[in-house]
């Protein structure tokens, strides 16, 4: 059964109508099916975790960067990045993941950033939307002890649209995002940045995200079934989470240009979470409402 979600960014622009060439959107999703994935299984859902951080890093910085934005031909940027974060989402367990950084955009038209691939179709002074395609990662129930015996979420694909508006210090996004397996249901993502401060090498920023998941999403991200409960070995009850806006977090963001091709980026995120998801028995408890990630990443643009 296909599931949705939705992402919103703060941004602004203005003037003309253009519609860019859909031939060149397959070839992003042949640089989205070949971006490497970690080996290890078990770190997937860490590093979706973290990975989202980071993307929330770029978009909120972007909007202090226009003149990056519009590259004539290809703009690749590429990079490690570097955090503590938790283990599941709602644990009070923290460990260090790496991530690659990958961001290649080609004539304002595609974007991929990190496993988030826009495609512009429309454009109207500060304002533009479009497709989009989104790798979502899983959970591993190795990865900590009370997730033993509820199984794993798989790895999937979300398809659907972004829309944004940009001004040069506040960027606004909204991405609405559709599941194609792994019971991730529908997703909404708001992220709303503004530029706080900027000289000739230091940039900061700030960015507020709030997510809002369908009932399947929240079921399978903070619900426990009946199945489910039987094999915890936490001895879980069962829990039916419904739908709602279950987390939202505050980000303070710097980078440091080192050369005029290198970056230093920096990022302390503080996240809640509410509703069902707070209350689910593999947070309330064991875990933690309260969700805090730590992180530093390197860049270079070719």
């Amino acid at each position: 059964m296909a599931s949705m979600s939705i992402s919103l960014s703060y941004c602004f622009k203005l003037p003309s109508l253009k519609f860019p060439p859909a031939t060149a959107f397959p070839v992003f999703l042949a640089i989205l099916a070949l971006t490497p994935v970690p080996a290890s299984a078990q770190s997937l859902d860490i590093l979706d975790r973290l990975n989202g951080a980071f993307n929330t890093v770029e978009q909120s910085l972007s909007s202090l960067f226009l003149d990056d934005l519009v590259p004539e031909d290809m703009s690749i940027r590429l990079g490690l990045g570097g955090g503590w974060v938790p283990d599941y989402m709602g644990s009070d367990n923290y460990r260090f993941a790496v991530i690659p950084m990958i961001d290649i955009r080609y004539k304002d038209i595609l974007h991929l950033n990190g496993g988030r691939l826009v495609y512009r179709a429309f454009k109207s002074g500060n304002f533009e939307a479009g497709p989009l395609v989104n790798l979502t990662f899983g959970r591993q129930e190795e990865r900590n002890d009370i997730l033993e015996g509820l199984g794993d979420i798989g790895t999937t694909l979300d398809v659907g649209a972004y829309a944004q508006y940009r001004t040069e210090v506040m960027q606004l996004t909204l991405d609405w995002r559709n599941a194609l397996g792994a019971g991730q249901g529908t997703t909404l993502l708001f992220t709303a940045g503004h530029g706080l401060y900027r000289n000739e090498r230091l940039t900061l920023a700030a960015a507020l995200r709030a997510r809002w998941q369908s009932d399947e999403a929240m079921q399978t991200n903070f619900g426990i079934t009946p199945a489910q409960a039987a094999n915890s070995r936490a001895g879980l009850q069962p829990f039916e989470a419904s739908s709602a806006v279950s987390e939202a977090n505050i980000n303070l963001i710097g980078t440091y240009e080192l050369s005029n091709i290198t970056r230093l980026y920096g990022l302390a995120s503080y996240g809640r979470l509410f509703g069902d998801a707070k209350d689910s028995p593999i947070v309330d408890g064991p875990g933690s409402a309260d969700q805090i990630i730590i992180g530093t990443a390197f860049q270079i643009q070719f």
